[in-house]
């Protein structure tokens, strides 16, 4: 941590975090003396002059000792002589049937592989920032994910460059206060949210800012890195194969060289003839492609969310599931829960919202005879149609703004926050 510029004072904090779950921990004075003597001695204890460490030193050691002198051939570079026959390396069929290779690992049980990608997709204000914020408090606290699926422990570091830190702070407290409810929430858990405020045009790029970030994952060493949204983190054509391929096996590469599980936030298409899950992703089509793990929320009444695990590269998807989310009374807590297997009655009813929506915001108004009509024409039942518009109005997605007058679409509203 040293040699990578990493300050004393975030190193000390790792260390403590690391510390604290050895059994016996180290004395936190021991630790610290420890810290100090290696910040300030220039070698760091790294034994250059002994012959096993020639090896390390030669490439990493910032000081002219010993180990520089000894120019021993790398064996991963092949020599001037040999480039001209280099070839592909490959695997004999023989090699691949005996080799004892680890299989995958899950962050949270099915869902959220180790070492990938998770594109995680949803309509605004549908509660994907109050769902990844109880995605980190499971996984740093290393309780089950909505209740229902478990989760392995770690710290977790969240880029939410769509929200301002009062909002996310807000709905940080709620998540708290909800799990407070239930008798399993802690303030003390390793979640580092970064701050957007003070970074360069509140946005990171990953091609021109990957050193930093991998800094910062050296430092709070997360098992989970959160990104929302994806746009906020490249500068690439959304609508380009190639170049989105490329911005996903870049966050692939994070998350193997760094052994943690990466969730990006992105937002869907407009409705229209096909709208299954993995034809929802807006852009370039090859996103659902390049991603391990593909998620996808949709809302299906007031207080629940459809879940669709539209793609898993290392399992079998598991069956779609729908997610409770509700505020407390008094508007403090936030509950965010399992709500059983999807039923029918409520894909057919997130099926009529969608309908409304992608209508209403293509003919700005509408009567209501001839609005429900149209969402007919598309297969849904009228009487699913009403309880969706019902359900709309209630939440002021969708409005009347005189009395027998046209149905329009309302202002849009915060998560779950006004």
């Amino acid at each position: 941590m040293k040699r990578q510029g990493i300050p004393q004072e975030v190193a000390f904090h790792t260390l403590s975090n690391w510390n604290d779950h050895n059994s016996p921990p180290m004395p936190e004075e021991e630790l610290s003396n420890t810290l100090a003597s290696v910040y300030s001695t220039e070698h760091a204890g790294l034994g250059c002059d002994k012959h096993p460490m020639l090896d390390f030193c030669q490439p990493n050691c910032p000081v002219k000792c010993k180990a520089t002198t000894a120019q021993a051939p790398s064996p991963f570079q092949p020599e001037a002589r040999q480039e001209s026959t280099a070839t592909i390396p490959v695997w004999t069929w023989q090699a691949l049937l005996s080799q004892d290779f680890t299989p995958p690992e899950f962050v949270v049980s099915g869902l959220i592989p180790r070492r990938g990608v998770t594109l995680l997709t949803g309509e605004g204000g549908i509660g994907k920032s109050f769902v990844t914020l109880e995605l980190a408090y499971s996984v740093a606290s290393g309780s089950d994910f909505l209740g229902n699926f478990s989760t392995v422990q770690g710290p977790v570091l969240m880029l939410d460059l769509e929200n301002d830190e009062s909002t996310i702070a807000l709905r940080a407290r709620k998540i708290t206060a909800g799990r407070q409810n239930g008798a399993t929430a802690s303030t003390s858990i390793p979640v580092f949210v970064a701050r957007k405020g003070e970074l360069p045009e509140a946005r990171i790029n990953l091609e021109k800012d990957r050193p930093a970030l991998c800094r910062a994952i050296e430092a709070y060493c997360p098992v989970l890195l959160v990104i929302d949204p994806l746009v906020a983190v490249h500068g690439h054509d959304e609508n380009n194969n190639v170049e989105m391929r490329v911005v996903i096996s870049t966050l692939q590469d994070i998350a193997r060289q760094h052994n943690l599980a990466v969730v990006v936030v992105h937002h869907p298409r407009k409705r229209g003839l096909i709208n299954d899950g993995g034809q929802m992703i807006r852009g370039a089509s090859d996103l659902r492609n390049a991603v391990d793990s593909h998620l996808f929320l949709r809302k299906a009444s007031a207080d629940r969310v459809l879940v669709e695990h539209d793609k898993s590269r290392h399992a079998q998807p598991l069956p779609k599931f729908t997610i409770e989310l509700s505020d407390s009374e008094d508007g403090t807590a936030t509950y965010i829960r399992y709500a059983g297997a999807a039923t029918e009655s409520l894909e057919k009813e997130a099926a009529a919202r969608e309908a409304i929506r992608s209508i209403l915001e293509e003919h700005a108004q509408l009567q209501r005879g001839l609005l429900l009509s149209m969402v007919s024409a598309q297969g849904i039942k009228k009487s699913t149609a009403e309880r969706a518009l019902s359900s709309l109005q209630q939440e002021g997605v969708v409005v009347q703004r005189e009395k027998r007058g046209p149905y329009c679409l309302g202002t849009p509203q915060g998560e779950l926050d006004v």
